[in-house]
């Protein structure tokens, strides 16, 4: 199966950082060709100073990926990916998907933006709001596992946000019956339960969070290996040491006599049969029919 930009929303809090530092050195050719960009494709200024910086900070990203052979490159394009969207599409700006918006803007940085090339996808408004909800958990689990690293203090009203969020997404899954989203869900729940077991919690804070897949293939195995052996633990005290095993002996027996008794009558009925049907067809009677029909 071909992977999405869910198999790597768990991985953007990590790709921020990153992405902050590298776009933050000086940009202003990169904003000079985003500038032009716009003005080409684009009518009025109200987000032009907005598109341009977002612009700028994907060709200084790219540039670095592709100068430095970064490792996990598609782990970088589809984070720019997402921000790309955040930034051209939320906004509208741009009547293109975002496929064919990244190909036009390809078209003018060719020798920068083809690295990313074959990871770009198109994301609508409801992909990018649920992308959006998962990626918030992760910064949220993110401050409560460096809490004394950061310099933003998430405390239990943070830890209990997370909670909430994801048993609200939980029913969203469902109902939408969204398998990508709801794996990208599922993964959250699995590195939250994880972690979070580590740390000192708050009171009335789960720190774990159920599954909305039901229980694993291994489980049910298990539960059906377990009431496999209690049925032959349970059937074995009873032919042993109850009346009741007496009693299905017997009850076979019976079957197996009649069966038996069956065998040898059906041959017997067969003979019968076909010794009744020669007698039959000898009789007077019916050599008297057949010649009044033969007349």
């Amino acid at each position: 199966m071909d992977e999405t930009i869910y198999d790597y929303v768990h991985l953007f809090f990590l790709n921020k950082p990153e992405f902050d530092v590298i776009s933050s050195q000086d940009n202003s050719d990169n904003e000079g060709l985003c500038d032009t960009f716009y003005t080409t494709n684009f009518q009025g200024d109200n987000n032009k100073q907005i598109f341009c910086k977002t612009c700028a900070k994907c060709l200084q990203y790219s540039t670095e990926i592709k100068n430095k052979s970064l490792i996990n490159v598609n782990t970088r394009c589809k984070y720019m990916n997402y921000l790309l969207y955040k930034e051209v599409f939320e906004e509208e700006l741009s009547e293109y998907n975002m496929v064919n918006f990244y190909k036009k803007l390809k078209e003018q940085h060719n020798d920068i933006l083809y690295i990313c090339d074959i990871y770009i996808e198109n994301i609508n408004k409801n992909t990018f709001e649920k992308l959006q909800k998962i990626n918030d958990m992760y910064e949220n689990l993110n401050m409560i596992l460096n809490e004394s690293q950061s310099s933003e203090k998430c405390d239990c009203k943070c830890a209990q946000n997370i909670v909430q969020s994801y048993k609200s997404y939980f029913d969203i899954c469902i109902k939408d019956n969204n398998t990508k989203f709801c794996n990208a869900l599922d993964m959250f729940r699995i590195i939250y339960n994880n972690y979070i077991k580590n740390i000192h919690m708050c009171e009335g804070v789960p720190t774990y969070l159920e599954s909305f897949n039901g229980p694993s293939l291994e489980v049910v195995l298990l539960i059906t290996f377990v009431i496999i052996l209690a049925l032959i633990f349970i059937l074995s005290i009873l032919f042993k040491f109850t009346s009741y095993g007496t009693w299905i002996k017997n009850k076979i027996k019976r079957k197996n006599r009649i069966y038996h008794h069956m065998d040898q009558e059906i041959p017997q009925l067969k003979h019968n049969y076909e010794k009744s049907k020669r007698i039959y067809q000898k009789n007077p009677y019916n050599i008297a029919y057949h010649s009044v029909n033969n007349g």
